[in-house]
């Protein structure tokens, strides 16, 4: 039998069960149009839900900032009270400060200061539970005391470190509920209410006004306390019957109802049975002719495509093919070309998946090995500059200030913090270039830091042999102090090293067109043409007129990279090779600050003897922090290995243990964990001192319990500091 009058006897096998059953075809239809009405309210109610607790969790996250407020901590209620009205602005939102009595301290729809005559009777069983818990709470429907409107709360519970409990309020109107209500695709007619815990009514999109504060009619209401069904069918308020859906916040506790009259429902079921009755008609009527027409020529055709389209699964090129279609014959042709290049590019894939899978491998072998390296190079380098620094301290308090050996321990000094400057370069650069370093941005006078930068290279002699020319002014801009220190004593340095004897330096930070410049130019080398466009590149460097200020050829490179986390730009100008150069950093401005002060190398402050543990496994390091500590009246105790310095520091109760990490029999994390475990040894102030310098070294040190994280050497400055605070 033919393609034709198999379809003539579907057709009729198609309509004649049409006719026996459209009776049941309509009654299926208005069930169908039923669901999807009710899938629509399930919708719309979910909807509802979301965009109230949008604004409950906005008016929590509001309180949450606000309960951490420093202002508060510190008893600035004045100041709490400005904060929080700023917080609110836009918002019909106000912020209220309970104590633990229930009693408001603070209310941002009244002024400062103003008395607050609230009865507290009702707030304070609120307040007390929402202590007791910890947690955020979420009210009921309530009447706000002062306005008389009806208000919602979201509580916060604060506890500060001076044993004083607060809880921050932040009330939103149900008008402005009612308000954030879904109007978009939302029919007149519909009706959509949200209940809090208690079943009243919190916002309504009809008649909020009149509705908001009631409860529901009273089938609904109780369907709404019990939570046990989620379609519903009751009189209406406004007349006639309607069909509904409920839902619940699992966030807020509350209920939304999505009501549609009856009448309503009907009408659209009826509009589409009939619609889609005439259509169903139509599409039947065109399909058994078109079908009749057109099937055997397209199947024969398409017969032919599916064949081709299934070897393009596996990458293959079907063969041409000639139909009696011209279109499917061009199909053919496409089908062919397009299996052509697919297993070209399956061939080339293959191939790029294997060499890329190879290159990643290798990546990230060599970067595993150079963070390794560069961990292990900081630390074997940082060991042995830790024993020079010491016994270059101890060299200093032991030299006669007016003897010969004080010019030779000044060099030993210098030297050693030259050395010690150049492995943090090195270990900076690597953060830098990998994106690892964070910046702690704070407003900052250039033209102090500068002045500061240039204080500090002149009292190590650097400048000794140059005339310096200084025009710098106040400017202000956000900067990480220390990086910054950094940068600009990195272009300073370049300037001094690049300028032979009896050169001049000159350094200008000024303000131009909205921007904070630092300038420092010298008359030395010069930079060559070939140079310059690689300047800022890792390990480039020219031509040092002194090879005592030498370097590694990594701080053009720093400063480059710190200036544009910065915001910043550096640029470098020479006319030529023995013509100098000059350097420059762009910052943009801030406004008018008052800087604190900066003090650059600050003396030891006078301490108390402390009694200190030092467990270090490196004798020569071991021996002259020991020699150090003593010198500077605390009392000393060490331990060579990390079993000794967990014992003694149990037998001898130390205030203070300098921890080596990388100990002979286990880490030093383990003894910061120990002796924070151990009730009789939890006070003990403890210090990492090691050679392991990167940032997670850092984390994993206050992660164990250490209190701070030192690199070697430690100066003295720097531990008395610590040992001070």
């Amino acid at each position: 039998m033919k393609l034709k009058a198999h379809l003539a006897l579907l057709a009729l096998a198609v309509l004649l069960p049409v006719a026996a059953f459209s009776a049941f075809a309509i009654r299926s239809l208005l069930n169908s149009e039923r669901e999807a009405a009710m899938h629509s309210m399930h919708e719309l109610a979910r909807a509802s839900l979301l965009a109230v607790d949008r604004e409950l969790t906005h008016a929590m996250a509001t309180a949450n900032m606000l309960a951490l407020s420093a202002l508060l901590a510190k008893g600035d209620l004045a100041g709490f009270h400005a904060q929080a009205i700023a917080a609110n602005k836009g918002r019909p939102t106000n912020t209220i400060l309970f104590d633990e009595n229930g009693k408001q301290l603070l209310n941002t729809l009244i002024p400062f200061g103003t008395t607050i005559d609230v009865d507290n009777t009702k707030s304070f069983p609120r307040i007390q539970s929402v202590l007791q818990t910890g947690r955020p709470s979420i009210s009921d429907l309530v009447v706000g005391e002062r306005t008389g409107h009806h208000v919602v709360g979201v509580a916060v519970p604060v506890f500060l470190a001076s044993g004083k409990r607060y809880v921050v309020t932040q009330r939103i109107t149900a008008e402005h509920l009612s308000e954030g209500l879904p109007k978009t695709n939302v029919p007149s007619d519909w009706l959509i209410a949200v209940y809090d815990r208690s079943g009243t009514i919190v916002a309504r999109n009809r008649n909020p006004v009149k509705y908001v504060g009631t409860p529901p009619v009273e089938p609904l209401h109780k369907l709404v306390l019990a939570r046990d069904r989620n379609e519903f069918q009751v009189p209406m308020r406004e007349g006639g019957d309607a069909i509904g859906v409920l839902a619940w916040s699992d966030f807020s506790g509350w209920s939304a109802a999505v009501g549609v009259p009856v009448k309503t429902i009907e009408a659209a079921a009826t509009k589409a049975v009939s619609v889609t009755a005439l259509g169903l008609i139509a599409a039947i009527a065109c399909a058994v002719i078109g079908a009749l027409i057109l099937s055997t020529r397209i199947l024969r055709a398409l017969e032919g495509v599916r064949a081709s389209a299934a070897l393009l699964t596996e990458c293959k090129a079907p063969p041409v093919i000639e139909t009696d279609i011209a279109e499917v014959s061009e199909i053919h042709q496409t089908l062919h070309h397009v299996g052509n290049v697919l297993e070209q590019t399956e061939a080339a894939r293959t191939r790029h998946l294997s060499e890329a899978q190879s290159a990643r491998a290798v990546a990230e072998a060599q970067n595993k090995a150079k963070d390794q390296f560069l961990a292990m190079l900081g630390h074997e380098l940082r060991n042995p500059l830790a024993a020079i620094s010491a016994g270059t301290t101890l060299l200093q308090f032991a030299t006669d200030s007016s003897g010969n050996n004080k010019a030779v321990v000044d060099a030993i000094s210098r030297q050693t913090d030259h050395l010690n400057a150049l492995v943090d370069d090195l270990l900076d650069a690597t953060r830098v270039m990998t994106g690892k370093l964070e910046l702690k941005l704070a407003v900052v006078d250039l033209g102090h830091a500068a002045r500061s930068s240039l204080d500090a290279l002149m009292a190590r002699g650097i400048a000794k042999d140059s005339t310096v020319k200084c025009d710098i002014s106040s400017v202000f801009i956000k900067a990480d102090r220390t990086r910054l220190d950094q940068m600009l004593t990195n272009l300073l340095e370049n300037a001094f090293k690049y300028t032979e004897r009896g050169g001049a330096i000159a350094v200008m930070v000024a303000e131009e067109d909205s921007r904070a410049i630092f300038q420092v130019s010298d008359n030395g080398v010069g930079i060559d043409s070939l140079v310059l466009p690689k300047l800022f590149d890792v390990f480039v460097q020219g031509p040092v007129t002194n090879r005592s200020k030498g370097g590694l050829g990594i701080g053009l490179a720093i400063v480059r990279a710190l200036a544009e986390l910065h915001g910043a730009q550096v640029t470098a100008t020479s006319a030529g090779a023995g013509k100098g150069a000059t350097f420059g950093l762009e910052f943009p401005l801030v406004g008018a600050y008052t800087e604190p002060s900066f003090v650059r190398n600050a003396q030891l402050p006078n301490q108390p003897c402390k009694k200190i543990l030092v467990i270090e496994d490196n004798a020569d390091i071991r021996n002259l922090t020991c020699q150090l500590l003593e010198t500077l009246g605390h009392e000393v105790i060490a331990a060579a290995d990390g079993a000794t310095g967990i014992l003694r520091a149990e037998q001898e109760g130390p205030s203070v243990a300098l921890v080596d990490i990388d100990l002979p029999d286990t880490s030093g994390h383990n003894i910061a964990r120990h002796l924070r475990a151990n009730p009789a040894t939890s006070g003990i102030r403890l210090f990492a001192l090691t050679g392991y310098g990167q940032e997670s070294d850092r984390e994993a040190a206050l992660e164990s319990g250490f209190e701070r994280h030192f690199t070697k050497p430690l100066g003295i400055e720097e531990l008395g500091h610590a040992l001070e605070q």
